[in-house]
């Protein structure tokens, strides 16, 4: 009975998220990143990832969950692999890429009210003002606590930028290229608004579960991730979102890591 078990088991672990050369991967909705509705390519990485696995012959499909769930729809086995960052302690546990693009948090905020831009060594210069962030996202919300910083928590990246534009928060604390995407969104005028150096960033990767296919996956996916890294795809899915000649070096410089 318990080889019984066993042999099923791994049946559940070779067949889910797959079908042939069709994968299935777990994302969380934000934009410019991962975007549903989005009419094309469903946001940055989506594109990137896309355009890797292509080069090895996979078709891809974008399942979209909470960031709370996201994790358990990996070992549940409702998706072959989700993107996301993860902690040292966890790495263990999976199978892990490279990282695939870095995310960068900075302070976006008013010009009218910062005219001159906004400088600083170290956030705690910055403990007059009022950071708007949105609720969930813990590992920045406890940076700017643990810095002594007034927090004012939004529902929503839009909530966080009406925020903003009311002067209830002094800064609304977002990745540079999604402010950018929400300003837009919102029909605010990108010139009113300013960002300064990120305050803190992570990388994130292709997370697989431990298992003998997803070696075969995962090595597929980094032939085509070097792939396109070398034949200018990469560049140019990044400029499409940043601009052109706008793409962060910080970002430019993960092909080093390949």
């Amino acid at each position: 009975m318990r080889k019984l078990l066993i042999v099923l088991f791994s049946v559940l672990i070779f067949s889910t998220g797959f079908t042939r050369n069709q994968i299935i991967v777990g994302v969380i909705e934000s934009p410019p990143y991962f975007e549903e509705k989005r009419p094309e390519g469903q946001g940055m990485v989506c594109e990137l990832v896309t355009a890797a696995f292509h080069i090895t012959g996979y078709e891809v499909i974008y399942e979209f969950y909470p960031l709370t769930r996201l994790l358990d729809t990996l070992i549940d086995g409702k998706v072959a692999c989700i993107v996301r960052d993860i902690a040292p302690e966890e790495r263990e546990q999976f199978i892990v890429s490279k990282p695939i693009y870095l995310s960068e948090n900075v302070l976006f905020y008013k010009k009218s009210k910062f005219p001159s831009g906004i400088d600083f060594k170290d956030l705690t210069e910055l403990k007059r003002y009022t950071f708007g962030i949105k609720n969930g996202s813990e590992l920045t919300i406890k940076l700017l606590n643990d810095k002594g910083l007034t927090v004012d928590l939004a529902n929503s990246s839009e909530q966080l930028f009406i925020k903003l534009n009311m002067d209830r928060t002094d800064f609304a604390v977002a990745t540079d290229i999604g402010g950018l995407e929400i300003l837009k969104i919102m029909n605010l005028n990108r010139d009113d608004f300013g960002y300064t150096k990120f305050i803190s960033s992570s990388k994130r990767s292709m997370i697989f579960l431990k298992n003998s296919r997803n070696e075969k996956i995962i090595s597929d996916f980094n032939i085509g991730y070097k792939t396109i890294m070398k034949n200018g795809t990469y560049k140019n899915i990044l400029e499409k979102y940043y601009g052109a000649g706008k793409v962060p070096v910080n970002v430019l410089n993960l092909v080093n890591e390949w």
